[in-house]
């Protein structure tokens, strides 16, 4: 997703609780609940034929262009839980907001 342009996103209260939802997200209870999520939503578990965007050149997989991977239906039948680790779970480090959040996610 992109980033809100709204006022509020310069908030720290806003800040800190956008960082509480992303902390909570990368340990076990984010694994538990994406796959909670995609089985709610009948996604696939795996799907080897779903493509994964390259974010940096150490990516394994076949890279596909930003636009044709928005494109794509990847939540409603085109996508998979796992997918969903490489499109977001696996890069909400970079994605904090506050320094304590930075922190806490390093750890």
């Amino acid at each position: 997703k992109c980033e809100l342009d709204d006022p509020i996103t310069d908030d720290i209260v806003f800040q800190c609780c956008q960082d509480a939802d992303r902390l909570d997200a990368i340990g076990a209870i984010g694994i538990a609940r994406a796959f909670s999520y995609g089985g709610a939503q009948s996604s696939k578990l795996y799907d080897d034929e779903c493509a994964v965007v390259a974010r940096d050149s150490s990516t394994q997989c076949a890279p596909i262009t930003y636009d044709a991977y928005i494109s794509s239906d990847r939540t409603n039948n085109g996508g998979s839980t796992v997918s969903h680790f490489h499109d977001k779970l696996l890069h909400l480090r970079s994605m904090m907001k506050t320094k304590a959040g930075r922190d806490l996610a390093e750890q």
